[in-house]
């Protein structure tokens, strides 16, 4: 779970910049990805593009956490449902493993997903929402427990295909890669996997992500609501402003879903292989007087572990916290 939390931060934080022009592009009047980003640059400068991203780190951290944790959690399961007792995984089992996990996921921190909706979607110096305490206090206040998960509906809807196609994809690009290769290479070549994942199920599922957060800005600052619920919201959209509604933002989305993703799965794979090494390391040094590295570990982790075990003091500490 601790290396899920830390590939979210990174990984949002990089791309914090293109997530509020795709917000403010999805929930104000279409002026397009370059007038929105002079627009956000001349009210607010620089920082404002990150406008939000402290609110989206708080969401990511227990997010991405059980997130990955829980599709590791259920492709264990399908793995040791194999009949044959090879524990071999089934060809479906990444995609619904990513389905199920993105399901858990956002029912559990969907709250603060809608704060991060209400902060970034304004742009301006009258702001209705001045951070996470404010917009939850004022949004509990003003429109009741229930608007906490306004929204709800269709972003579970999405999570479905949308993690099932992106934890789905990469498993599949990441089994092309040689087995063989520099450490390095391994973590470029992830990068580009995880982001070709990641553009995939952006493409497939951005229509619902637009309605979504439609509904989330919908009755904030006291403002009256227009749609009844998530297909009132498709059926006006498409009505009201023509079917590009649903991709407007696009683009953004896009140039950020590449290196999101990328560094998200890449960044998440090397943390988990340095706890676990840590964790055996620590623990078979001192229980075995084992020496011997795991063949398969990259060079980075083996040289920290090297670094972490000459410190006896501070193995015998790790040793005794994982007991």
């Amino acid at each position: 779970m601790a290396a899920g939390g830390g590939a979210g931060i990174v990984a949002k934080t990089v791309v914090a910049p293109f997530e509020r022009v795709k917000i403010v592009c999805q929930t104000g009047e279409s002026v397009g990805m370059v007038q929105t980003t002079r627009s956000i640059f001349a009210s607010e400068g620089v920082l404002g593009f990150w406008r939000g991203n402290m609110a989206a780190c708080v969401r990511v951290v227990p997010h991405k956490a059980v997130l990955f944790a829980f599709s590791d959690f259920y492709k264990e399961l399908f793995r040791s449902m194999d009949s044959t007792g090879n524990n071999k995984m089934p060809a479906w089992g990444p995609f619904v493993s990513g389905s199920l996990s993105g399901f858990t996921a956002s029912i559990i921190t969907y709250p603060l997903d809608l704060i991060r909706t209400r902060v970034s979607g304004q742009i301006g110096e009258n702001l209705v929402y001045s951070g996470i305490s404010h917009t939850f206090m004022r949004t509990l206040k003003e429109e009741g427990p229930r608007a906490l998960f306004r929204g709800i509906g269709p972003t579970l809807f999405g999570a479905l295909p949308y993690e099932g196609i992106k934890f789905g994809s990469y498993d599949l690009l990441t089994q092309l890669l040689p087995e063989d290769i520099d450490p390095k290479a391994d973590f470029a070549g992830k990068i580009l996997c995880g982001g070709g994942a990641g553009v995939l199920a952006t493409i497939f599922t951005y229509p619902n992500d637009t309605v979504r957060r439609r509904l989330q800005m919908q009755g904030a600052g006291g403002a009256t609501r227009q749609y009844k619920n998530a297909w009132d919201c498709y059926v006006k959209l498409a009505r009201n402003e023509g079917w590009t509604v649903y991709y407007r933002g696009l683009t953004p989305t896009l140039v950020r879903a590449m290196p999101n993703m990328g560094v998200q799965f890449a960044t998440y794979d090397f943390l988990k292989s340095l706890i676990e090494s840590l964790d055996k390391h620590t623990r078979y040094d001192y229980e075995d007087g084992k020496m011997d590295f795991i063949p398969d570990l990259p060079l980075e982790v083996q040289r920290l572990c090297i670094e972490v075990r000459e410190n006896e003091e501070l193995c015998r500490t790790l040793h005794d916290r994982a007991q």
